[in-house]
């Protein structure tokens, strides 16, 4: 009816003006096709703009839960993580690796205590047949436990067997825990995972004046840390 009513409007217009409008009539009709062609097209925008609104209204609830179920879940996973990895647990699960060794705790740092006769002949640095198969068992039980550093820390008497050329005890202690080291790299370890230190006579377990209990501190302790 619009449009009928239109071209009327344009009749009389053309009926008037005579054939020297034409340039105006014409521009009256392109500049009406281009206004239909408009709304035409926000119709479609509105339309499609619309669906849009309507299909996110009817699944956003439903995106809200599966968002939540999965943050509810990664908080569960970071949960039992941090129970896992606590000190009480990684204890218990060393003492039940190392049923022939001592097993002690210090905040979250582990130590396994490894008296010298299973390493090592005395005021040697060379591991003995003994040791290696010590070795042997100490990478077998590092490498079930992967998430953990591991520092090898040698420890010493007091009593030094050859004063001039190795005063104190800080040599012989690093040189057996890098002994020690070296064997559990070639056992499969990642040396990444490994450090090796010295602590020489000065973290006694047993007083070292006393001959008959001090052969305690010749010892090689492996201190677990988690990784970060």
């Amino acid at each position: 009816m619009k449009v009928t009513a239109f071209w009327v409007v344009l009749l009389l217009i053309f009926a008037l003006v005579g054939c020297s409008g034409n340039e105006r009539i014409n521009d009256l009709v392109h500049h009406h096709d281009r206004l239909e062609d408009t709304l035409a097209m926000e119709r479609k925008l509105r339309t499609r703009l619309q669906m849009y609104i309507d299909s996110v209204l009817e699944v956003g609830p439903a995106n809200v839960r599966v968002a939540q179920a999965q943050e509810a879940a990664q908080k569960k996973r970071v949960n039992q993580m941090k129970a896992t990895n606590s000190a009480p647990n990684r204890e218990a699960r060393l003492k039940a690796l190392a049923k022939n060794y001592v097993v002690s705790r210090n905040g979250e740092l582990l130590h396994i205590i490894i008296p010298e006769e299973f390493l090592f002949d005395k005021d040697k640095i060379e591991l003995s047949p003994v040791g290696r198969r010590t070795a042997k068992e100490l990478a077998d039980l590092i490498k079930k436990v992967p998430k953990e550093m591991v520092t090898v820390e040698g420890h010493m008497d007091h009593h030094a067997q050859n004063a001039e050329s190795a005063p104190g005890q800080w040599e012989p202690s690093v040189l057996r825990a890098t002994a020690l080291v070296r064997q559990l790299v070639l056992l499969g370890v990642s040396p990444h995972r490994l450090r090796a230190a010295g602590r020489g006579e000065y973290v006694a377990v047993a007083d070292n004046r006393a001959a008959d209990i001090r052969s305690a501190n010749r010892r090689v302790e492996l201190i677990f840390q988690p990784l970060p």
